[in-house]
């Protein structure tokens, strides 16, 4: 598969991974195997920004990169994790495929058709009740010690593949995974924009049957481009505003600092009353002011990792009244103190 790497958007911030999945993926690498000083390398992922007992600070074109690495590595899109390797030219055709299917519904036929002459691929089947469908993806043949690494990143491929193809987001209720409860709900809620269901029988998809009839719009072409320098047009799919929440968490990004952000302002700007806003946005399981919280952590982290601003001037930036405030919030958000950041 051609890889074009130097096509990919400046990194910006993304995801800020925290340390529990992050050391579940490195116990995956050694397992399998993988250089990680290479990988963490030809992610171009600052190490200044590595806090394996924190957090370390992942974008979609430091992803894209890394899968790009160990497709290399491996030959196999699959990275050694199941029972069969996929070669990039199998993955090519799997693409056309499913991609070039008039909806949802005949894609996941599709697949399932493909499937026969790749029986190590894992199951994918849709249930579906008079309002509600399931997407699930039978991770069986898997390693179970990768599980939490597979099943969420194969949820997250079929999520964007999803939304990429029928150029809208698929707003999702609920995310399957087949693996315990981790303390950090609110990650996965950002990479999923809904709430994890944990120990789940299977990996899935949960959202409104009505998604089902989508339909498929890319053309020839636009898989032609998507498989040129993929994973990275995929991962920006990270992008797309798929729920009230991702609305909310931009604004605030916007206004960054500004005193005039206030709940008010918000709820104007997405075309609400605040008694509604509020009420949306405890149904996607968050708040306003824990969407500030999460904004401005991943602004701290960032600008910390750079190390081209002492604690006032990012305090002042942040919108905080002096540093000492500053301080006390980030260490309710991480536990530690800022200066445990900073590049030394």
């Amino acid at each position: 598969m051609a890889t074009n790497p130097t096509a990919a958007p400046t990194p910006t911030v993304g995801y800020a991974l925290p340390a529990e999945e992050a050391r579940e993926f490195v116990r995956v690498a050694v397992k399998q195997q993988w250089n990680l000083p290479a990988l963490v390398q030809a992610a171009k992922i600052s190490t200044t920004s590595a806090h394996l007992n924190h957090y370390v600070q992942i974008t979609p074109v430091n992803a894209a990169l890394g899968m790009q690495h160990l497709w290399q590595l491996t030959g196999d899109t699959l990275l050694g994790l199941a029972s069969i390797k996929l070669p990039p030219g199998a993955l090519r055709l799997l693409t056309f495929a499913v991609c070039g299917a008039p909806d949802l519904s005949t894609a996941v036929k599709r697949y399932q058709e493909f499937r026969t002459a790749f029986t190590g691929l894992p199951t994918v089947t849709i249930e579906q009740t008079e309002h509600t469908a399931v997407l699930a993806i039978d991770l069986a043949d898997f390693d179970t010690s990768a599980l939490p690494v597979a099943s969420v990143a194969l949820l997250l491929v079929a999520h964007r593949i999803i939304n990429w193809a029928t150029r809208r987001p698929l707003k999702l209720d609920q995310v399957e995974l087949p693996h315990g409860e981790t303390t950090r709900k609110a990650g996965y809620h950002t990479m999923f924009g809904a709430p994890p269901l944990f120990n789940a029988r299977r990996a899935a998809l949960v959202f409104n049957a009505d998604a089902l009839a989508y339909r498929f719009v890319r053309s020839h072409d636009d898989i032609e481009d998507l498989l040129h320098d993929a994973p990275t047009k995929l991962l920006a799919q990270c992008d797309l505003q798929t729920t009230l929440t991702d609305q909310v968490r931009h604004i605030i990004e916007d206004q960054l600092g500004d005193p005039n952000c206030t709940s008010n302002e918000i709820a104007a700007r997405v075309g609400m009353s605040r008694p509604t806003l509020w009420r949306r946005l405890r149904e996607e399981n968050t708040s306003i002011s824990e969407i500030r919280d999460q904004v401005l952590r991943d602004a701290a982290l960032s600008a910390l990792a750079h190390g081209d601003q002492t604690i006032a001037q990012l305090s002042q930036r942040l919108g905080f009244s002096e540093p000492s405030a500053f301080t006390r919030a980030f260490r309710r958000w991480t536990g530690h103190p800022p200066r445990s950041y900073q590049p030394r």
